[in-house]
């Protein structure tokens, strides 16, 4: 009689994005350890400024990239992901608590209960195609063929303005 335990079953790497222009520095350590409470070990990029696109009066982002291992499926992932952005707040007019986007499972592409896999954006902006490159670089788009690095490069890409910066608030990670 075979028994599979599930933890032999190996688990599928997943990387998320995270931004935030409200109380920016305190919503991503929130996120940071509400992730890791919820998916355990991280692997983060470093922290970027990023202007808020559309809006000359809205707040400037921080955004970065976060990976980690999960047997979670992507709907499940995507709920927990909703539920951490909550405790930062509602988002008010111009003002983003939390926005944290699932962008990528594994190397699947996928539509399904609201997710689309890999996600757009990192395909369209810097903020999440830089982090995500400086992370997961010499992977490759499952639908363009080209690597995470490649596409940070794009030339659409280099009038977008982003910055790296670090946190004043110190944290473990």
């Amino acid at each position: 009689m075979w028994v599979l335990s599930l933890n032999a079953v190996k688990p599928h790497k997943v990387f998320i994005g995270i931004g935030s222009n409200s109380d920016r520095e305190n919503n991503i350590l929130l996120a940071i350890r509400a992730l890791q409470d919820a998916f355990g070990e991280l692997l983060l990029s470093s922290l970027y400024e990023a202007e808020a696109m559309g809006s000359d009066e809205a707040e400037n982002y921080y955004n970065l990239v976060a990976g980690f291992e999960t047997h979670k499926s992507p709907a499940a992932i995507n709920q927990i992901l909703k539920r951490i952005e909550k405790l930062a707040g509602p988002r008010i007019r111009r003002q983003c608590p939390l926005d944290i986007d699932l962008l990528l499972y594994e190397d699947r592409i996928f539509q399904d209960d609201g997710l689309s896999l890999p996600h757009q954006n990192i395909l369209e902006f810097a903020y999440v195609a830089v982090p995500l490159a400086e992370i997961h670089g010499s992977a490759v788009h499952p639908e363009t063929g080209m690597s995470y690095t490649e596409h940070s490069r794009a030339e659409h890409l280099h009038g977008q303005k982003i910055r790296k910066i670090t946190l004043r608030k110190t944290h473990d990670h």
